[in-house]
């Protein structure tokens, strides 16, 4: 049963192998190069994400950095340069949106890889925009009072509030963005690796399909070499003994397929040149 399965795939002529082989190859690099551009194009993919997150992150940590400096600026004028201008309240509440709105975000990009940090940095951000909204709304303003009354010798007013605690809370958040750049970036850092071992497999089916073929060109010398040129060149000697010296052609050779038929051609002609 196996003889006649391989005999059904059996190639009985030379031209037919040649072609087998060459199709073979051709097809070997078709496949090498289609895996080779799916993957780099995976590659290429994967680094418009890895660089839209990044900018994406950068964006981000800018847009807190601009609201908390945009109220810090607004209390300092209100606190310390004592302009409760209504330009400033206005400055300051619209800052408070803007910061809750970053950072509730940040928070949710960085929940899944770090909740503590998510909650810590959230934690910090309530306490900066409640120590803003309380001067904006006049509690600070009215809980100063409500000191005077106790104490009127007191000398604590806004501008010692701004310094023992609204900016303690300020350098703290600021301090808390920048860590969130940094542990974007980390995570980043994963997405990187992996990218490098996607290249890696772009790689591979080129370096395999140069070691497969080299395999097929050993193999197709050989066979050149054993079923084609040497016989080739056996026939030549003896063909050339024949017309020189009228030796009998050699019968002997081992051929296959069309050099076989071609050495029975030879041998007919040169039996009949000898009659």
């Amino acid at each position: 049963m196996f003889k006649k399965i391989a005999k059904i795939f059996s190639i009985n002529s030379m031209s037919r192998r040649m072609r087998v082989a060459f199709t073979s190859i051709i097809l070997l690099l078709i496949f090498s190069g289609a895996m080779s551009l799916f993957e780099l194009e995976r590659v290429g993919h994967d680094t418009e994400k890895i660089l839209d997150a990044s900018r994406e992150n950068i964006e981000l940590a800018e847009q807190m950095i601009t609201a908390l400096n945009k109220q810090n600026n607004a209390i300092i004028h209100m606190a310390v340069m004592r302009n409760n201008s209504p330009l400033y309240i206005n400055e300051c509440k619209s800052s408070i949106n803007e910061l809750d709105q970053s950072i509730n975000i940040a928070c949710e990009r960085i929940a899944k890889s770090s909740k503590e940090s998510a909650d810590m940095l959230r934690s910090s951000s309530n306490c900066v925009n409640t120590l803003a909204r309380e001067y904006a709304t006049g509690q600070v303003h009215a809980e100063l009072r409500a000191m005077r009354e106790i104490d009127s010798t007191t000398t604590y007013n806004t501008h010692n509030w701004y310094i023992d605690q609204y900016n303690d809370e300020y350098m703290d958040l600021a301090q808390r963005i920048t860590n969130f750049m940094a542990d974007s970036q980390d995570l980043l850092g994963n997405d990187v690796n992996q990218l490098s071992h996607t290249a890696q497999r772009a790689v591979t089916p080129v370096f395999i399909s140069l070691v497969v073929m080299l395999v097929v060109v050993l193999m197709f010398y050989y066979f050149m070499r054993i079923y084609l040129i040497k016989p080739i060149l056996r026939m030549n000697r003896s063909l050339g003994n024949f017309i020189t010296y009228k030796m009998p052609f050699d019968n002997t050779i081992k051929c296959r397929d069309e050099l076989e038929t071609m050495r029975e051609r030879i041998k007919t002609i040169t039996e009949k040149q000898q009659l």
